[in-house]
Parts: C-alpha cells; sequence; structure tokens
C-alpha cells in the first residue's frame, strides 16, 4: 500500500471517531441549532455527510464490481431530503455511518494497487477512477468536518462566556489582535479570531473596543441561545 492510499484511508477511517470527539459535549438541543444566519446545523452538516458517503461510496463499490460502470448523477442535497438523515438522532445516526465507514475502508484495503485505476463513467463528468471517486469523497467529507469543528469551538466560548470566563482581545501597537479566554484564576488559552468574528457578526457577543485590550460579552441574544442548549 502507498503513502498516498494509506493516508487516504487512515483519513477516511477516522472520520467517524473525529466526529464523535467533536460533538461528544454537544446536546441533541445545540447539534440541531444554527448559530449565524444561513449557516447549517451540525445535525444538518452530518446528515450532508451521510448522503454524500452514500452516493459516493457506493459508487466506489460499483466501479470495483463492474468493469466501467456508468452512473447517473445523484444530488446529494436531493438524496439527503429523500433518507431525511437529519430527523434521525445524532448518536444513533452517528454510529450507524461508523459501522458502514469501517466496512468500506476495510474493502478498500484490501484491494491491488491496480484497482485504484478501475474506472467508472460519470453521466456529466466523464470517466473517474476509484481513486479520483475515494478522494473526493474525503475531501468534501473533510470540509465539513471542518464546519462542524467550528461549530463546537463556538459552542464551548459561548458556554465559558456564560460559566463566567472572560473573552479579551489584545492588540500590539501594530493593530494585531490575539484573542483570549479568561479564567477565574487569569490563566488564559487563545480562542481562533474567525469564531470570535462569527459569533459577533450574528449579534451573541460584543465587546467595549477599548485599546490595548477590549472585553467582550454575551449579548441578551448570546445568552438565549447559551441558555437555550
Amino acid at each position: 500500500m502507498s503513502r498516498l492510499t494509506d493516508a487516504l484511508l487512515r483519513t477516511l477511517g477516522g472520520a467517524p471517531q473525529r466526529l464523535s470527539k467533536l460533538t461528544s459535549n454537544l446536546s441533541e438541543g445545540r447539534l440541531h441549532t444554527a448559530l449565524t444566519p444561513g449557516e447549517w446545523s451540525t445535525t444538518h452538516l452530518f446528515a450532508h455527510i451521510r448522503a454524500s458517503d452514500d452516493v459516493l461510496a457506493y459508487r466506489c463499490y460499483l466501479i470495483l464490481a463492474h468493469d466501467h460502470p456508468r452512473y447517473h448523477d445523484l444530488d446529494e442535497r436531493r438524496w439527503e431530503d429523500v433518507v431525511r438523515y437529519a430527523d434521525l438522532a445524532f448518536a444513533t445516526s452517528l454510529q450507524s455511518f461508523g459501522l458502514r465507514r469501517a466496512e468500506l475502508v476495510q474493502m478498500l484495503a484490501r484491494i491491488s494497487a491496480g484497482d485504484w485505476q478501475r474506472t467508472g463513467v460519470h453521466a456529466q463528468r466523464g470517466q473517474q477512477t476509484l481513486w479520483t471517486v475515494a478522494s473526493y469523497l474525503s475531501q468534501h467529507e473533510e470540509e465539513h468536518i471542518a464546519q462542524i469543528q467550528s461549530l463546537a469551538r463556538r459552542w464551548q466560548m459561548l458556554q465559558a462566556m456564560a460559566d463566567g470566563l472572560r473573552l479579551k482581545d489584545h492588540r500590539d501597537l501594530d493593530g494585531h489582535k490575539t484573542y483570549l479566554l479568561h479564567q477565574a484564576d487569569d490563566t488564559a488559552d487563545a480562542v481562533d479570531a474567525a469564531d470570535v468574528e462569527a459569533l459577533t457578526d450574528a449579534g451573541l457577543i460584543s465587546s467595549n473596543k477599548k485599546f490595548p485590550a477590549a472585553t467582550y460579552w454575551l449579548t441578551e441574544a448570546g445568552k438565549r441561545t447559551a441558555d437555550a442548549g
């Protein structure tokens, strides 16, 4: 097995565990709640991941079972509406996804190097190798896992502020900001600037905009969101 193949299978195989770790501290309510307008909730993102896996993993099996199979374009979002993964309990859906993913990875780990170059024919995109389909599955999935990770961080930040931790930004003379979440003992952990900006833009937190160290607090909308979760 090549290094690239090994890396791909490790990424695909590790996705369920990473999703479990990212979402383990989120209540069912928070899993179903988006934090910014137009953003998908964690449940919606995961439902899309599952629908995409249904479509793309099937193509992997199809390419291996048939010579140059043809397959139609299938809109993952339309398929998501059909299977309604978002209506399932998150833990149950994640467990099912983990079992299916383990089967896919075990199958791909057993094929020969030449099998990765087997091809199928997409109705719109033309010829695709098994490697192309599996790589796209992983890439598309990782983009949405990164969104779930960002949501989890922002929920954690809201909860920390609701529990009394103080969020401050510290600016140097060049205007560069560092965001720190201060504990009661005044130790502090760095937080992602993009997460702070997203919560500010959503009207969930605000600051006194002081220089060089601004202090942030939960707005009334932020308090309601934290309490509702």
